[in-house]
């Protein structure tokens, strides 16, 4: 079974992210690493899909044109680094056990389940420079890909590595002067989505979260579309065992806003015979217009099971990339890649 590897999308609207996260022992520091090949939250590529179907201009891009990469750094609930770059379209090589950007940012596989992630970035706007590795081993796998929005078939979701154990190793600059080093080990998550048309013309909201304690693995998937449809699934494992999932469970939110008057799920219960699963969403480590990334608390109860403890969860409103009122804010932590 090969994970992990791009598709060769090159419809217009197309775009493809491969994921990867890790939460210290401690639960001091989390990072997050996404591979793109087609950057689906950058208002240039979708104003180009808009502009191809009214025939206003004949130029085509797709995924192949927008790869990209996303690096964040927590520490609690502060941000250390936020870095969302996008590289020119020739600086993306991909061969059987690589996927690398310029030599900035590299995934290798050294084999199916264990990976070596290396990434050297620049962010002049505010002077700051990274440079570490992640380490992958250890993984527990799921082969399952689901649609996501079943009715038009065009947006895919893959578990790949649902438990690994990592080890970072990072090191932040401002003017070229070290600020901060962070080592730490932790247990992480791995997934893929890829779609052949733009998020925001299908989906209306989008909810994730996983979640890990001792054997014991907890994620899923929420999507609700604009012709009124919601796709769901969560699995719940023991190592590579499913114990649980399910498509057709109870789901129940307690809503409120953020600053941008983004309804967004503060708490979200799931409810599936002799099964529940509560996400506490208090922490946020990103809080912007269309976007929310959560350091959330999980309650999972099992048949007499209880378990408790740290997670991550996000939250997605596509639509809002497509109010131009928000380009700004979303922009500002966009940059193109400059040699």
């Amino acid at each position: 079974m090969q994970i992990n590897r791009f598709h060769n999308l090159d419809s217009l609207g197309s775009y493809e992210w491969i994921y990867f996260d890790l939460i210290s022992d401690n639960h001091d520091y989390s990072l997050i690493v996404i591979f793109y090949n087609g950057f689906p939250f950058y208002n240039k590529y979708l104003k180009n899909y808009f502009d191809n179907i009214k025939s206003i201009i004949k130029d085509k891009l797709t995924a192949l044109d927008f790869p990209a990469i996303s690096l964040c750094i927590y520490e609690k609930n502060k941000k250390l680094a936020n870095l969302h770059y996008i590289f020119n379209k020739d600086s993306l090589v991909i061969n059987e056990n690589t996927i690398a950007y310029s030599n900035n940012a590299i995934l290798i596989r050294n084999d199916n389940y264990n990976y070596s992630l290396h990434f050297k970035l620049k962010f002049p706007y505010r002077k700051l420079k990274l440079i570490g590795d992640l380490r992958i081993s250890n993984s527990d796998v799921s082969t399952k890909e689901l649609i996501i929005e079943k009715e038009s078939e065009k947006h895919f979701w893959k578990n790949n590595l649902i438990k690994f154990y990592g080890a970072a190793d990072i090191s932040i600059y401002r003017h070229d002067v070290l600020k901060k080093r962070i080592s730490f080990s932790g247990i992480g998550y791995n997934d893929h989505n890829w779609g052949v048309r733009p998020i925001p013309v299908d989906i209306k909201n989008w909810y994730w979260g996983r979640f890990h304690k001792g054997e014991y693995t907890f994620f899923y998937l929420i999507t609700e579309s604009f012709n009124n449809t919601t796709s769901k699934y969560f699995a719940f494992y023991k190592g590579n065992h499913c114990i649980i999932d399910s498509t057709n469970f109870e789901l129940k939110k307690s809503e409120c806003y953020n600053y941008f008057f983004l309804k967004y799920d503060k708490l979200l219960m799931i409810y599936d015979n002799n099964f529940s699963a509560e996400n506490i969403n208090n922490i946020k480590l990103d809080n912007g217009p269309f976007y929310i990334r959560f350091l959330s608390k999980f309650k999972i109860k099992h048949s007499e099971l209880r378990l408790d403890g740290i997670g991550i969860s996000e939250y997605i409103h596509p639509p809002r990339l497509l109010k131009s009122f928000f380009n700004p804010f979303i922009n500002l932590k966009i940059k193109k890649y400059q040699p």
